[in-house]
């Protein structure tokens, strides 16, 4: 079936904030994760043409914060926390026919997320937080019937974009890791065979 969608998002509220914060003295996996977003599209069809036109602005602080800490040292699993922002995103994908995408993408406002980790765990720990402005993602699967991907994709970012990581372990445990990404304009493109 063809899916033709027309989205107009306003974001305009002082802010758009999740957190998590979790703690566990024994268990096993310990894993915490954030995601806020300003303006949110997202697309799918399987069967048939695919036209979106999406106009987003984002005047809001978006932030994501996500803690994890194992007490004492009955963790046996890994720590995690995982925070993601973003002040507009639009993901579409097609799997049979033409994709088209037209988009006009405006943050004004702040993505700030925050990812740490402490304790001691029998896997070590993991910290992970992402902020992004803009987003724009199409996907079409080549082997699938899918045809063409025509896009037309505006961004602007002016807010401030951040990310912090901080990965606490007192004691030796397993394998340690911190990861901050920060972009004010992101788009992507793809055609697939199917997989990943």
């Amino acid at each position: 079936s063809t899916t033709v969608v027309a989205a107009y998002q306003t974001a305009d509220g002082s802010s758009v904030s999740a957190t998590s914060d979790i703690y566990a003295g024994l268990g096993g996996t310990l894993v915490s994760s954030a995601t806020a977003n300003g303006n949110s599209l997202t697309v799918g069809n399987v069967w048939g043409w695919t036209d979106v036109v999406a106009v987003q602005d984002n005047a809001s602080t978006i932030t994501a914060n996500a803690y994890a800490t194992a007490g004492g040292d009955g963790v046996r699993g890994a720590v995690a926390a995982n925070a993601y922002g973003v002040g507009n995103s639009v993901v579409a994908t097609n799997a049979s026919s033409d994709l088209r995408l037209n988009v006009h993408q405006v943050n004004t406002g702040g993505v700030i997320t925050s990812a740490a980790t402490s304790g001691i765990s029998g896997l070590g720990g993991q910290a992970s937080a992402t902020s992004i402005g803009n987003l724009t993602s199409g996907t079409l699967c080549s082997v699938c019937g899918g045809g063409l991907i025509t896009a037309t994709n505006i961004q602007r970012s002016q807010g401030f974009i951040g990310a912090y990581t901080t990965v606490v372990s007192p004691a030796p445990s397993g394998s340690v890791a911190g990861s901050a990404t920060a972009i004010g304009n992101a788009a992507t493109f793809r055609v697939t065979d199917g997989h990943p």
